[in-house]
């Protein structure tokens, strides 16, 4: 029997697993093939929606989904924390003492986040990036929010952040917010602190973003490297020791890679795992793994990390590994496809006929995003993505 081990059952591992589950089918009925995912909860979160549920433009409930019941039945669903890989050995540890042995292993572990850096951010904690019940709290803040300044820090020294546009997006989005829904942003300044010299590394996008922010009268403060929170003072520091005041701080965090990851000792010094950027195998100096493949956000390969980029990410894994149990010789090369979603407006139904704003800049390793302009469709084809996101966790989309 081949043993495919899927960890995550996040978009990529669900993505994988159940269009593994679909192009085996008849060698897993048979038993001549287990698909395995494990994961340490039972339920699914868009990440994604994050930030539309922060303004009121999706619901709790349409963003949670039950994993069991977005993996097909043939495949089986562990329940368990992941604490050590053996990659010599083939094999996983989980916190209940089982291990899990395998011919072919995914990887898609996700990021976490560490609140220990910059320190004083872990004392007036805000955000959108999860768990759901912060976005929550953020979201009834802004609710009340009548009047001031609300800053938003980005902490990212050295890894890339999930979602790149996220910042950019989020500041769009409570600027209309406020503006439209509840009609506060004339009492309130805003600030976005990032460590790097632009909004967004693709140049079209960047230059989308930094219209929009003039338009907006969005204030960014480029190169702001975070040293410190001081939550009684109500002030973010600089290490160039820069003062940037706040009533209301929103904070996208640092990100790491998982704790099995860097205890098992075969990631990068931040726990994320590096690969092949094309086959996506497992590549760290010397070190080749071809039955190991690493996707999602846990991958350090140099591309966005982002639910779209799993998305692709996920087809080639799930094709190739298929394709080799099979024995056809067929074989697909990750192009370095990523989208970020630029949502620009929310709809204000009160204050018709203003309408949300979106587009879905596309890119790969050898195209950069065309110019575009977000439109009211674009606005509602996001939307219907959004929706229709068990499609895609099923593999269907």
């Amino acid at each position: 029997m081949k043993r495919v081990l899927i960890l995550g059952a996040g978009t990529a591992g669900l993505i994988v697993a159940n269009k593994l589950s679909r192009d085996l089918r008849r060698e897993a009925v048979r038993g001549e093939v287990e698909v395995k995912v494990i994961d340490r909860t039972d339920s699914y979160v868009l990440e994604a929606g994050y930030t539309l549920l922060l303004v009121d433009q999706l619901r709790q409930e349409d963003i949670i989904y039950r994993k069991r019941e977005l993996l097909d039945p043939v495949i089986t669903f562990y329940k368990g924390d992941v604490t050590k890989i053996d990659l010599k050995n083939r094999a996983v540890e989980t916190h209940d003492g089982v291990r899990h042995s395998y011919d072919y292993l995914v990887i898609a572990l996700g990021a976490r986040y560490d609140l220990s850096y910059p320190p004083g951010l872990s004392n007036d904690y805000n955000t959108y990036y999860g768990p759901l019940e912060k976005v929550v709290e953020l979201r009834n803040k802004l609710r009340e929010f009548k009047r001031g300044r609300i800053v938003q820090l980005v902490v990212m020294p050295d890894e890339p952040i999930k979602c790149p546009i996220a910042p950019a997006k989020s500041s769009l989005l409570i600027d209309g917010y406020l503006r439209h829904i509840t009609q506060t942003r004339a009492q309130v300044e805003y600030y976005l602190l990032t460590p790097t010299d632009h909004l967004h590394a693709q140049p079209e996008v960047n230059k989308e973003l930094l219209l929009a922010f003039q338009e907006r009268g969005l204030n960014v403060i480029f190169n702001f490297s975070a040293a410190e929170v001081d939550p009684k003072e109500k002030v973010v520091i600089s290490e160039s020791g820069e003062k940037v005041k706040y009533d209301l701080l929103i904070s996208v965090p640092l990100h790491r890679g998982p704790e099995a990851v860097a205890k098992s000792e075969i990631g990068n010094p931040f726990g994320f795992l590096p690969a092949d950027r094309r086959t996506l195998q497992y590549r760290r100096g010397k070190e080749h793994y071809d039955d190991v493949y690493i996707l999602g956000d846990v991958a350090s390969i140099g591309v966005a990390r982002a639910g779209a980029t799993a998305h692709y990410q996920a087809n080639v894994v799930a094709y190739n590994i298929s394709c080799e149990i099979k024995g056809l010789g067929c074989r697909r090369l990750y192009q370095g496809e990523a989208i970020c979603p630029l949502l620009s407006d929310v709809p204000a139904p009160a204050n018709w006929p203003y309408k949300g704003r979106a587009w879905m800049p596309w890119w790969n390793y050898g195209h950069k995003a065309d110019p575009f302009v977000p439109t009211d469709w674009g606005w509602w084809i996001m939307k219907m993505y959004y929706l229709s996101i068990p499609l895609t966790l099923r593999g269907l989309i």
